[in-house]
């Protein structure tokens, strides 16, 4: 589905075998990998959905 192959690794390392906490730069990294993925996936639902309007907040 065109996940980065570093973060499904990570994820499935970190779920099946050693869960150890990552170091900060892997973190910074796998967090632009996932951005990078999700971002426009995120920008295709708000444009074929609009904004929700939340009833808990403004």
């Amino acid at each position: 589905m065109g996940e980065p192959a570093e973060v499904v690794e990570d994820v499935t390392r970190r779920r099946y075998a050693d869960p150890a906490p990552a170091d900060g730069t892997w973190l910074a990294r796998r967090a632009e990998l996932t951005r990078a993925c999700l971002g426009p996936a995120i920008d295709a639902l708000v444009t074929a959905y609009g904004c929700v309007r939340r009833s808990w907040g403004p």
